[in-house]
């Protein structure tokens, strides 16, 4: 999967204006975006970049996600980058025998 790389990881927070500034506490951060809704899920999200290594993350919040948090699972999810999505996904989802959850189009971040 020479195309792949991972572009952002997801988090789930009860409080994602409680979490940035923790956030700010730690690190420095290069960029942060508003909070965002999306439709689909019924969540909040907050991208932000560190500046360190420019790792990108998404910080999502929302009643949803209210269980990963109660049962201590903070790692929500794992984006990909890919030069050729259909062909990408294909060859992956045939190596890992795994079904990688659809984008959502009401997204708008």
């Amino acid at each position: 999967m020479k195309g792949i790389k991972i572009d952002y990881l997801g988090y789930v927070f009860s409080n994602i204006l409680e979490t940035i500034e923790h956030v700010k506490l730690f690190y420095n951060l290069d960029y942060v975006s508003e909070i965002f809704f999306d439709k689909l899920k019924n969540v909040h999200l907050r991208l932000i970049e560190l500046k360190s290594n420019a790792l990108k993350i998404k910080l999502v919040s929302g009643e949803p996600i209210k269980s990963f948090f109660a049962n201590g699972i903070t790692f929500y999810h794992l984006y990909y980058e890919v030069e050729i999505f259909l062909q990408e996904i294909e060859i992956y989802e045939i190596k890992n025998d795994v079904k990688p959850e659809p984008y959502s189009p009401n997204c708008i971040i």
